[in-house]
């Protein structure tokens, strides 16, 4: 699936964030080589593909591994 031309590719996670003691639930983005400060601004997010269920890590280590790899297969999805 291609990106429309003024999207931005990226990864996204919806759930509580268990793995560092979150409670609600929460929209978390990150754009891929994207360098501007937006916060405060209102953005469109078009989920693509699902790459995995959220789940609950040991340590945060293993959740940034699970996270780089989540990156690396949406990079490919992409063609980024």
């Amino acid at each position: 699936m291609a990106l429309k031309k003024d999207g931005l590719p990226g990864v996204a996670n919806v759930g509580i964030r268990p793995s560092v003691g979150g409670t609600r639930s929460l929209l978390e983005v990150y754009l891929f080589d994207f360098d501007r400060d937006i916060y405060g601004k209102n953005v469109r997010v078009e989920f693509c593909k699902k790459l995995r269920n959220e789940e609950h890590y040991a340590n945060l280590d293993l959740l940034k591994e699970a996270i780089a790899k989540d990156v690396e297969e949406a990079r490919k999805y992409f063609g980024v």
